[in-house]
């Protein structure tokens, strides 16, 4: 059996962002709770589309994503920085990698159009 990867790659138009797999973790479990809590969809990507992404990419390869993709998880992590900015729990603030990523989304993004 494989060992568990230490580390997970997005590709993103511009350039792909590395997190640790401490940070896919967190990540996945606010993926998992935005999609029981609200449902919140964006052209047509519901976040549970996000979490098979991440479940099924190989070892080697990058999670590659659709637009609709993107801005939903951009949505997700702009959603978790505002919310957990005043947080007093260290766990329910957006980690550092992911603000590298949300910023990258955003930029990403921006420059698709």
């Amino acid at each position: 059996m494989p060992e568990r990867l230490d580390r997970v790659t997005i590709a993103l138009d511009a350039s792909d962002i590395t997190i640790s797999w401490e940070a896919r973790q967190a990540l996945h479990r606010r993926l998992y709770s935005a999609d029981i809590e609200a449902g919140i969809m964006t052209l047509g990507a519901s976040t549970y589309s996000i979490l098979r992404a991440f479940e099924t990419v190989g070892a080697t390869r990058p999670v590659e994503l659709a637009k609709g993709q993107r801005l939903l998880l951009l949505r997700v992590l702009q959603m978790w920085s505002h919310a957990g900015y005043w947080a007093a729990e260290p766990d329910t603030r957006l980690p550092t990698e992911l603000s590298v990523l949300r910023d990258a989304l955003a930029d990403d993004l921006q420059a698709d159009g």
